[in-house]
């Protein structure tokens, strides 16, 4: 078995990480756009990359990394649920973020639609939503009030476990991010004058 990367996956995520640590933030949405990344797990015959969910871990990885402050990753998951239907254009152009919500209704950031994940697949423009107190202020929590309707013809089960082999990636490039900044604190740390 092969565990390295690939040529291919390691361009793209030096490709995704080269744009988050350039871009400044009022324009890295766009910019993901414009290079593709909405469309990652799409089928090129839909207009996307075509790339599977083991290519997109080295990029999920990098957005934890980044902790980019953008419903991203639930925009890249939920696309390929758009295929054949007229708003994945706007998703792909970035005029459209998606976010994820269990059954709960709570879930982070805004979004233009959300995914509902419970005993069914659902897409959904928000009626309303309202802003729960959160430890980080730049992903406030929101409750959302879903209208009726919007089911796809997705696998519950199989979206979960997409969804949470997306958290864990950016969990593990979160940590891998933790560690480099200790690391170089570390080497810059003097008590009682000495290293």
């Amino acid at each position: 078995m092969r565990f390295s990367l690939t040529d291919e996956q390691v361009a793209f995520r030096d490709a995704v990480r080269d744009l988050l640590a350039q871009s400044p933030p009022e324009t890295v949405w766009y910019d993901l756009a414009k290079m593709g990344v909405f469309g990652a797990a799409v089928p090129e015959s839909a207009g996307g990359l075509g790339l599977s969910d083991v290519d997109l871990v080295p990029v999920l990885m990098e957005l934890g990394y980044a902790a980019a402050a953008h419903p991203v990753a639930e925009t890249i998951l939920a696309a390929p649920l758009l295929v054949g239907d007229p708003r994945l254009a706007d998703v792909l152009a970035g005029a459209t973020r998606i976010a994820v919500v269990g059954a709960d209704r709570l879930g982070a950031f805004g979004g233009d639609l959300i995914l509902v994940v419970d005993e069914a697949v659902r897409l959904v423009a928000p009626e309303e939503s309202t802003v729960e107190k959160a430890i980080d202020p730049a992903r406030p929590l929101l409750r959302v009030t879903l209208p009726p309707g919007g089911e796809l013809a997705a696998d519950p089960d199989l979206v979960r476990l997409r969804i949470q082999l997306a958290t864990a990636a950016q969990l593990v490039g979160v940590g891998r991010r933790m560690l480099d900044v200790t690391t170089a604190y570390v080497k810059t740390r003097h008590q009682f004058g000495v290293p």
